[in-house]
Parts: structure tokens; sequence; C-alpha cells
């Protein structure tokens, strides 16, 4: 079979067919399985509705987020193309902020401090991606294109293109070639 990239060109197809992929949900919701996609999609049109909608709607997302110990309250604050590629065990208060394509992993929590200097909810700008088990608590902003190691705790302003480790995190930054666009660590 050909490949494109390492990615089989069956995948490719059926990952982009709406016929396919509407066909494997229906199955799914035969057998009670949801999708952590589900999740967002049914939390962005929560947004969007009003009135009984609205309400059988939150009762679809509570479900699907039991189901995967989901606990996203507000979707209007998330940017497009979040990525949840395990998502399990993740809490993000609601009004914290998370850029557009943004990938968070699973038991990852974006938490609120209540008083004192580092009062706040966090914000995530553009393409930050979150390991598992990371806390990020506070108001403090994570830089576009960083990266938060896996069980690292943040409390503190993050630059952009850096690489945040440990715990407590110590920042690392990474370089970026004009010449070749890469990222170096």
């Amino acid at each position: 079979m050909n490949e494109i990239g390492g990615v089989h060109v069956w995948w490719k197809y059926w990952k982009g067919n709406i016929i396919v992929k509407g066909i494997v949900r229906w199955v799914g919701h035969l057998f009670g399985i949801y999708t952590v996609d589900e999740y967002i999609e049914t939390g962005r049109k929560i947004v969007k509705s009003k009135g009984v909608r609205r309400y059988l709607l939150q009762i679809r997302q509570r479900k699907i987020g039991n189901l995967h110990s989901l606990c996203i309250e507000n979707f209007s604050n998330i940017g497009e193309n979040l990525c949840l590629p395990h998502g399990l065990n993740i809490v993000i208060n609601n009004a914290a902020q998370i850029g557009r394509n943004c990938t968070i992993y699973q038991g990852v929590t974006l938490g609120i401090i209540h008083e004192g200097k580092r009062e706040g909810v966090p914000k995530l700008e553009d393409s930050v991606e979150v390991c598992p088990n990371a806390v990020i608590v506070g108001g403090v902003t994570i830089g576009h294109d960083s990266l938060i190691a896996a069980n690292a705790f943040v409390n503190f302003d993050v630059p952009p293109f850096s690489l945040v480790i440990g715990n407590p995190a110590v920042i690392h930054k990474r370089q970026i070639r004009k010449d070749e666009k890469d990222i170096d660590l």
C-alpha cells in the first residue's frame, strides 16, 4: 500500500471522509462510545445554543465528560483546533484562555489562584503543547510555540519558544534558525 510521509493513504482517506466518520460515530453511539472530539463539538454548540436545546446539549456533554473524566466548562475561551490526544482526567478552569492549535494531554490541570500576586487563571497562546500531568496555575501566560513537559508545575509567565521542565519548573529557551525554520532544543 502506498504511503505518504509514513501515513497510509487509506488512513488519510478515512479520516477526511465525512460519511465514513458518521457511520463510525453512529456505531459507537450504539455501544455508548463517544469521542473527545464530540465533547469539544458539543461544548462549542452549547455556547451558540439557547433554551431546551442548550439544556439537552449540556446533558450530552456531561455524559461524554464523565466517560472520559473531562471537565471543561467554557468553550468560548478556547481557540480552534484544540487537540486532546489522550483526553482523560483533564481539568480546565472556565475562565482559562487557550489559543489556536494547542495540544493538551491527559492529567493536565489549568487552575485558578484566588489571591496573591499570581491571582487569576492561565492563558495559553497559540501552538502550545502541554504534556501529561502538567499543572499550570495562576494568572500566567504561556508564550506561543512553547512546550510544557510532563509533570511540570508552572506558576510563572513563560516566554514564547520555551521548553519548561520540572517541579518546580525551569525554563529552557528554544532557538529558531531562520534559514531552516526548524526548532532546536
